[in-house]
Parts: C-alpha cells; structure tokens; sequence
C-alpha cells in the first residue's frame, strides 16, 4: 500500500493467532509430523520422492544456508 500524498510504501505486517514458526522449528515440524513417510522411503533407499513434502524441506535446506 503506498500513502497517497508521500507516495512512500507501507509494508503491511499479517497478524495470526499463532506464533510463526522460525526456520527450524517448521522443518522439524513437517519433518515430525510426517515421519512415517520419511521413514518409509528411507527404509526403501529410494533417496528423495518429488513428493509435496520432499520438495518442500528441499527448498526451504536449499534457501536455508545452514
């Protein structure tokens, strides 16, 4: 949104009822929260499905830098 008389940009900041998760604690929670398939594709040494969840944490490790 910018302000009509300055022409200045305004950043305009989303408020949820939750605390937003760091970088951390997302990975661990996807991670968590579907570790049956993690272990399940592990377990068949088929490396990485281009799967939703594979390509999600992928992104986020490949931005990450850690």
């Amino acid at each position: 949104m910018s302000n009509p008389s300055t022409g200045i940009l305004r950043s305009t900041t989303l408020q949820t009822a939750y605390k937003p998760y760091t970088i951390d604690e997302l990975c661990q929670t996807i991670y968590e929260e579907n570790l049956e398939h993690f272990e399940y594709i592990e377990q068949m040494n088929a490396g990485d499905c281009d799967c939703p969840l594979h390509i999600t944490l992928n992104t986020i490790m490949e931005y990450w830098g850690e």
